[in-house]
């Protein structure tokens, strides 16, 4: 569906999936059980387009460094990337792309500060 052209940074993560509320809970804490997460945000931009949580399908979380030890822990760490450091991608067919730039602010990595990003969409 989609083509990598180009690809600066040279991590990224399709193993850990998006972040969820109920997963955030788990993971830090009740406190943070109604702060935004990307799941929410992808059903969210979905029902614009008359779809479901159902139709979420597994995401690239690009930029994300996330290691998995031989006996199959999966750690976040920091990111390897670098300010400037981009992704290219060329859609082969018409496709749907739904971007939550995480806003997740409970891990450590990148300092417990997201930075934004820049999305250019050319015909």
């Amino acid at each position: 569906m989609l083509t990598f052209t180009h690809d600066s940074a040279g991590r990224h993560d399709t193993c850990a999936g998006c972040c969820s509320c109920e997963s955030n809970t788990v993971r830090f804490g009740h406190d943070t059980r109604h702060l935004h997460a990307c799941r929410e945000n992808f059903i969210l931009e979905l029902a614009r387009h008359g779809m479901t949580k159902r139709d979420i399908v597994p995401n690239i979380n690009f930029f994300m460094n996330v290691p998995i030890s031989p006996k199959g822990a999966m750690t976040i760490d920091d990111g390897l990337s670098r300010p400037g450091d981009r992704v290219e991608l060329r859609a082969e067919m018409d496709v749907l792309c739904v971007i939550s730039n995480c806003p997740q602010i409970n891990t450590p990595c990148n300092g417990f500060d997201p930075t934004p990003i820049r999305v250019i969409i050319r015909d």
